[in-house]
């Protein structure tokens, strides 16, 4: 089961992620990506800090809203990675190359 809760921030959106990114709900994240960039909100903060688990479904889904943000003039950061999801961004060679890893959503507002 996911929960994804947003925060409008002056110059960002926090999505913070509970619980589960997998093939199951990889379409709830992207809805909640997608209306973020739709409604002019490219920059974009994942709180990954409760998240328990992230497979390649749901790394699809964020480098898509990736693409989607740089074409806007915006970013997909993410913060508190840590367990599975750490080691999955690590063996795709997607940690900091595509996402920059902050340990907190302050953090990664503030690079």
């Amino acid at each position: 089961m996911l929960e994804l809760t947003v925060n409008h921030e002056a110059t960002h959106a926090v999505v913070a992620a509970d619980g589960e990114i997998d093939f199951l709900s990889a379409d709830l994240l992207s809805a909640v990506l997608n209306k973020q960039l739709a409604e002019g909100r490219p920059h974009l903060i994942i709180d990954a800090s409760r998240l328990s688990f992230c497979d390649s479904t749901g790394l699809g889904v964020l480098l898509e809203a990736r693409a989607t943000a740089i074409k806007r003039g915006g970013f997909v950061r993410l913060a508190g990675v840590h367990g599975s999801f750490d080691r999955l961004l690590s063996i795709t060679g997607l940690r900091g190359a595509a996402f920059p890893v902050f340990d907190s959503v302050a953090e990664a507002a503030s690079a």
